[in-house]
């Protein structure tokens, strides 16, 4: 008995030496790569030199997860094969020992292993994965936001979407222009402030008090004004959020609260979304004072509006109350 546990403890420590070797050659070899890949995006701008080495700290339980079965098979066969190529696992059969007791001297090395792979890949690794990646992002965030000047256009992600302002005070920017040119399709934000934030992987991007013209190119043209309208953009080195101002307005609302001040002003037409150039004369100047009453102005003044509207088509402003 006393021979087998000294057999046992010479086979683990044997693997131990040879899992501990591979092992640090291999977070070596992945270390060194990653390290050239951060560097190369620090020389791009796209990431800051000082935190780099912060972030390979945090990505080691992730590589760990993934080195440390790869280690221990590796330092198994090794260590195997050795024996048999130096016939000493015959003194293991002389004394006494088998193949499945060798597997059994092996179990507590193994299950440890187990055990780390599972406790470092479900639970450290994805933690410490998700703190590197908000860590790149703020980082990458501040370093944008650095880099932001009053009076130049900015490329917000990848020629799709520009920013232009007047003055800057921190994150707060004033007199914003905001425009999206994709495919056919310009769309336009005019904004008094822009504030600028930072959640997780994405920059926020909140306006206020301004208008929305969702597409200047098409025939169709319409405005809408709003208080605070948010945005935001993935960076940190995610795939650019494609941005279209188009998904930022409830259309179904928008059409369902305007054919509900139609009807409240007794104005017949086909549909809210029928265009301009489809409605005559008269419903158009009946559509202009429905789009003069639609945000409860405390006064309107208007020169003779229901002049070119039929009798039956005329809506009353005293409706809107």
């Amino acid at each position: 008995m006393y021979k087998k546990n000294i057999l046992a403890i010479h086979l683990n420590f044997q693997i131990f030496k040879g899992f501990s070797a591979i092992l640090l050659i291999l977070l070596g070899l992945i270390f060194s790569s990653r390290l050239v890949g951060y560097f190369e995006q620090a020389l791009d701008g796209s990431l800051n030199p000082d935190i780099i080495f912060t972030i390979l700290l945090l990505r080691l339980p992730d590589f760990l997860s993934l080195l440390i079965p790869f280690a221990f098979f590796l330092s198994l066969l090794l260590v195997v094969s050795e024996l048999y190529q130096s016939n000493a696992i015959y003194a293991y059969f002389s004394a006494g020992v088998s193949r499945l007791q060798l597997m059994k001297y092996l179990a507590p090395f193994f299950l440890c292993t187990l055990i780390a792979c599972s406790i470092l890949s479900v639970f450290i690794g994805p933690y410490t994965k998700v703190l590197s990646k908000n860590l790149i992002a703020e980082q990458s965030f501040e370093d944008r936001l650095s880099t932001f000047k009053p009076g130049s256009l900015i490329n917000l992600d990848n020629g799709i979407s520009y920013l232009y302002f007047d003055a800057i005070n921190e994150s707060l920017m004033r007199d914003i222009t905001f425009f999206v040119s994709k495919d056919a399709s310009f769309s336009l934000i005019k904004a008094d402030e822009l504030e600028i934030s930072n959640l997780s992987n994405q920059m926020i991007l909140s306006f206020r008090n301004g208008t929305i013209h969702p597409d200047l190119n098409n025939s169709n043209k319409m405005d809408i004004s709003f208080n605070e309208l948010s945005h935001s953009i993935d960076i940190g080195g995610a795939p650019p959020n494609e941005f279209s101002l188009n998904k930022l307005l409830d259309y179904k609302k928008i059409k369902e609260l305007s054919e509900a001040h139609l009807d409240k002003l007794k104005i017949h037409v086909k549909s809210a979304d029928q265009k301009v150039e489809e409605l005559s004369g008269g419903q158009r100047q009946a559509i202009a004072i429905a789009r003069a009453t639609a945000f409860n102005s405390k006064l309107v003044i208007m020169d003779e509006p229901t002049a070119a509207c039929l009798l039956y088509t005329s809506p009353s402003p005293r409706d809107r109350g």
